[in-house]
């Protein structure tokens, strides 16, 4: 956060510090299970490494996948629908793309579920309407900009940085990965523009939407 520019502003600095952990507290009931909205199995780490696509072998440029499935479970928990798109649209997207797509992608997103259950004969307005849908995308909107800061933490290092860390240093790799990685992400905040870029851009956009920052 000290790195972000709004903490460099000295109108910004002080309400930060002063009141970004008591308007985070609301992360935790975020995480836990609710009776507000209607839930499922959300999978939470939807990022491109754990999607993966099939292609018509006669698509030699690889540009329209067939299909796809999800992998890698383990952060999976029971929650609404809204939290595992509010987690791929903020992983996979930087601000000016969403910008300009968001609200079309959520209105894709919430046709294609309804399509998804009507071949199964269900009647998804009645599972999950359109006006409960955009409630929980406002309400579960920092968990998905907190969780994606948390993400962006880890899976936006240098290409090769993890693996050679897992094998010729497993003890610092365990920790970083468990524990703490500070200093790995304050490291690569400072040296690597991408990194830099992709943290820079859900820290500010965290920041606006809990302080209406401009």
């Amino acid at each position: 956060m000290e790195r972000n520019h709004y903490s460099k502003d000295p109108a910004k600095q002080p309400i930060i510090e002063n009141q970004l952990w008591s308007c985070m507290e609301r992360i935790y009931s975020l995480a836990e299970n609710t009776d507000q909205f209607r839930s499922v199995v959300v999978h939470r780490d939807l990022w491109f490494n754990n999607i993966m696509f099939k292609y018509d072998p006669t698509d030699k440029l690889r540009k329209e996948p067939t299909d796809c499935v999800l992998i890698d479970f383990q952060l999976a928990r029971y929650l609404p629908p809204c939290v595992d798109y509010l987690c791929a649209l903020y992983l996979l997207t930087d601000r000016k793309h969403r910008e300009q797509y968001e609200k079309i992608y959520e209105e894709y997103y919430y046709q294609s579920l309804q399509a998804k259950l009507k071949a199964f004969d269900i009647d998804g307005s009645k599972i999950l309407s359109k006006d409960q849908f955009k409630l929980s995308l406002n309400h579960y909107r920092l968990l998905g900009l907190v969780w994606t800061g948390v993400l962006h933490g880890f899976v936006n290092f240098p290409k090769g940085v993890l693996d050679k860390l897992h094998h010729e240093d497993p003890d610092t790799y365990t920790r970083m990965s468990m524990k703490d990685r500070d200093d790995f992400a304050l490291t690569y905040y400072d040296t690597d523009d991408y990194y830099r870029q992709r943290f820079d851009d859900v820290v500010t956009e965290l920041l606006q939407y809990l302080f209406n920052f401009q």
